[in-house]
């Protein structure tokens, strides 16, 4: 190598060497946060100082946002507790929907919609997304905002971060409520709201207001907090952005013929006229809010259908409270209200409550018609026992979920049962029955909720495994199981 090559390259050398030794020292070193007055708890405490770290280092929060929101805080003990609280009494759906769409509810939910139609029609028009249902929503989450929380939102998610289910959440939603601030959005004292970090007057969590908030009056803001138009046009939103379809409804009440296949309730999307041609029938009432006897015509004579849908109308089959209660067909805009709160309970209140605000049908069939619901003990000694018989329940939980659904409705086909899959304390006595564990003929007529023994449990409270004694043996204990206990209704 000549001596101009060497000298050329030992100056490149020096010179990296240089502007590396220059950007080392522009480098600040990592944040440190500050020492924290106690709260009391030494777990909250080490993961305030880890979070905050974690938030201004890796995150690139602004520190003296972070400080501000974390400084003083302690640990709620009633967030805490309901979040960790599984009650034992499973609420049936039948009960929550007569307490979500009661008619105090209804008759707020026409007056609102009435009073918002003028400012928010308009932007319900462009989006496809009706007004009652951003309504009803409204009026299922803070009662047309007269209950928004009392809840110091960043004390609560800073509960759930640190301790519980929720921690990713909890630690997601405050790194959102940092952003939130950072962007004169809402100032530290305006963030009230529900013990699971919810806020305004349409529950929005601070991650989903940074994503769907619109300003719904033009005032340049986005108050979901104090301007109710603003909260109703960011629903609007949210839902047009996750999925909903204009033009179709959410769901609406069928029938179901005698002998219907209850396997298809499985949560696949068909056409209507597969449905129609599977057995499922439209339902014809004559008490909508806008058509009583015979006084309006257009209600045919006093009579009218629950609710149009389009030809290509594509939905999936709803049995919520089992084949003794009301059935439904529901579509994509079913899965968009249940992408804001995922429980069929809340979905389908939210749309039963849009339908009487606009006026559409009360249901023709009742929910006080379904068989009782198990308690949470004993779900999971339907789920124990469905797991012994070599059916997957997933998780022992004493939350039916969708795999003990189909667990249980395998089961009832192998036994000659209406399969709804429906977690009565019926299906549980009639597996009972079909384990051998007591007859058929020793069935209680009253199936109250306290009919079925507790769940036995060892002394860390967990499920004690049940001995089986295998199923039916004659084909006559078969014949009285489907007779007594499952008779198609």
């Amino acid at each position: 190598m000549n001596k101009k090559l060497m000298f050329a390259v030992s100056s490149m050398v020096i010179a990296a060497g240089i502007t590396f030794a220059a950007c080392a020292q522009d480098t600040p070193p990592p944040y440190a946060p500050p020492a924290f007055a106690t709260s009391g708890d030494d777990a909250f405490d080490k993961w305030r100082l880890d979070f905050a770290s974690r938030a201004v280092n890796i995150d690139r929060k602004d520190p003296k946002i972070i400080e501000a929101m974390l400084t003083g805080l302690t640990p709620s003990v009633s967030v805490t507790k309901l979040n960790n609280s599984q009650p034992e009494v499973l609420k049936p759906i039948g009960d929550y929907v007569a307490s979500a769409v009661s008619p105090a509810r209804i008759n707020d939910g026409r007056a609102n919609y009435l009073a918002k139609t003028p400012i928010l029609s308009e932007l319900s028009s462009k989006y496809g997304v009706p007004l009652e249902v951003v309504v009803a929503i409204w009026g299922m989450e803070t009662s047309y905002g007269a209950n928004k929380g009392s809840t110091d939102v960043v004390r609560a998610l800073a509960t759930l971060a640190y301790d519980g289910r929720r921690k990713e959440l909890g630690e997601n939603e405050l790194l959102a409520v940092a952003d939130i601030i950072k962007n004169n959005d809402a100032t530290r004292d305006m963030l009230i709201g529900s013990w699971a970090g919810a806020m305004g007057h349409t529950q929005f969590m601070p991650s989903s207001y940074l994503k769907w908030a619109i300003d719904g009056d033009n005032d340049g803001k986005r108050n979901i907090w104090g301007d109710d138009n603003d909260a109703l046009a960011s629903t609007i939103n949210y839902l047009s952005s996750v999925g909903w379809k204009a033009g179709e409804p959410w769901g609406k009440e069928v029938n179901l013929k005698d002998g219907f296949d209850y396997s298809l309730a499985d949560g696949t999307f068909h056409s209507i006229e597969f449905w129609r041609q599977n057995g499922v029938t439209d339902v014809w009432v004559a008490d909508g809010w806008q058509c009583t006897g015979n006084s309006n015509s257009a209600c045919g004579n006093g009579v009218m259908k629950t609710t149009e849908v389009p030809a290509n109308w594509q939905a999936y089959l709803l049995v919520p409270a089992g084949a003794n209660g009301p059935k439904f067909l529901v579509g994509v805009n079913y899965k968009a209200i249940k992408h804001y709160n995922n429980s069929d309970s809340y979905a389908l209140s939210v749309g039963l409550l849009a339908d009487q605000i606009s006026g559409k049908a009360k249901l023709s069939s009742s929910f006080a018609k379904a068989d009782p619901l198990v308690t949470r003990t004993q779900a999971k000694e339907l789920q124990l026992l469905l797991t012994n018989l070599g059916y997957d329940v997933g998780v022992i939980d004493g939350a039916p979920g969708a795999k003990t659904r189909l667990a249980l409705q395998n089961f009832q086909k192998s036994h000659n049962m209406v399969a709804d899959g429906y977690p009565s304390q019926i299906a549980l006595q009639s597996i009972k029955v079909a384990t051998g564990m007591f007859s058929s003929d020793a069935l209680p007529d009253d199936m109250s909720q306290n009919s079925v023994d507790a769940l036995p449990t060892d002394s860390n409270g967990n499920p004690v495994p049940i001995r089986m004694f295998g199923p039916p043996k004659t084909p006559e204990k078969t014949t009285s199981l489907k007779s007594n206990l499952n008779k198609t209704k």
